[in-house]
């Protein structure tokens, strides 16, 4: 699995996380940690009891708005109810299980200041840009962990799951013929952790040959490959470096995810996260930089959101050249509820183009590629997690 929440780090001698020797290394024998306790103490189990409902009586006490915020940070394993008046965040590796899965946050209506940037009009482009000219539909997730996207349920059938993406973007060409679709698939190249994890980054890294994989594949068959990297305790620079061989291509594009994205001191998961106006800026540079270097057509810089606080100094955001710039509304819910944020969050931001994610398991109902389209702004960018 992508995440081994709660493991020590591995030893200098154990496989590299995510190779094919990792996966097959079977589980080690649970070591005890507790001492034999003396016959006149009570038992372990009536110790952990007592102990467990200690913490929970300390938490109430110091956090008493809980119910509001989300809990856990490993993939779930089983998905929330989804209540109609609530909207909550992606989930990709939320360990909440029993009343705390209820749990949902609701991102605030307010309308954020700030205009469009370049939000284009033309059919075409002659550098080759894909919007608007393209709709860019893509299937988000992670290959090992068919918790966190519709990519990890098909771990060994690429082909079926092109299959059934093409289907999708035959429903979205039927639905609005002036766009065609643009195929891509959205792979996690880091996943937030709720452990320090490599170098106190809070962040588990997928193995480059299995991202070296899914390139190939997303290249033999004319899709895009966007990189999505959660910020963890590490920086944006320090995560494009971390997929900078794999961005100078042609058909790859990064996604910022700030949702795990954490100040020092702060575990990922334990409130939302945010990434400052400065980091995009960053990040549109560095793309810049490699498509000036290598002659490349622009690239898309997607940047998740669902509530205010996870984009701070938005009034800042620039266009630059090279770099579409798309915020992706990135919460579930039912579709009246999505709607109405989706247009917060993308019909007045400073953003060129606008995004929407949709959730297999979590939207009840599921909108149609007919009510997304419809969707105002439409959405360039359409994500099924």
């Amino acid at each position: 699995m992508p995440y081994r929440i709660g493991s020590p780090a591995s030893p200098s001698d154990a496989p590299k996380p995510f190779s094919r020797k990792w996966l097959q290394t079977p589980p080690q024998a649970p070591v005890r940690r507790i001492p034999v306790l003396p016959p006149w103490m009570p038992s372990e189990r009536v110790l952990i009891g007592c102990f467990v409902l200690l913490l929970v009586f300390v938490t109430g006490l110091g956090d008493g708005e809980s119910s509001h915020r989300r809990a856990g940070i490993a993939a779930p394993i089983e998905t929330p109810t989804v209540k109609p008046e609530t909207l909550t965040p992606t989930g990709e590796v939320a360990t909440a299980t029993g009343d705390d899965a209820d749990a949902a946050l609701t991102p605030s209506p307010t309308l954020v200041s700030g205009i469009n940037v370049g939000r284009a009009e033309s059919e075409d482009s002659a550098d080759g840009a894909l919007l608007p000219k393209y709709r860019v539909l893509s299937y988000y997730g992670h290959p090992l962990n068919d918790a966190m996207g519709i990519v990890g349920e098909f771990p060994n059938d690429k082909e079926g799951l092109l299959k059934k993406l093409a289907q999708e973007a035959a429903n979205y060409e039927a639905a609005d013929p002036a766009h065609p679709v643009k195929m891509a698939l959205e792979l996690i190249a880091s996943v937030g952790q709720n452990w320090p994890a490599e170098n106190d980054t809070y962040l588990m890294h997928t193995d480059a040959a299995l991202i070296d994989e899914y390139a190939r594949f997303c290249e033999e068959n004319g899709l895009l490959l966007i990189l999505d990297v959660q910020i963890g305790h590490s920086t944006v620079q320090d995560e494009i470096e971390s997929v900078r061989e794999w961005l100078e291509l042609p058909f790859v594009h990064l996604a910022l995810d700030p949702e795990f994205a954490m100040p020092k001191g702060v575990i990922p998961g334990s409130d939302i996260g945010s990434i400052d106006a400065s980091d995009v800026a960053y990040a549109q540079d560095a793309l810049g930089q490699i498509v000036d270097r290598f002659g490349l057509p622009p690239k898309m810089l997607i940047v998740h959101r669902f509530t205010e606080s996870m984009l701070t100094n938005e009034e800042e955001l620039e266009a630059v050249p090279g770099v579409q710039l798309v915020i992706d509304f990135d919460g579930f819910g039912d579709p009246a509820i999505k709607e109405s944020l989706y247009s917060v969050f993308t019909g007045n931001q400073r953003a060129e183009f606008p995004g929407v994610k949709l959730f297999y398991r979590q939207d009840q109902p599921l909108m149609t590629a007919a009510q997304v389209v419809a969707m105002e702004p439409s959405p360039m960018l359409v994500i099924y997690q």
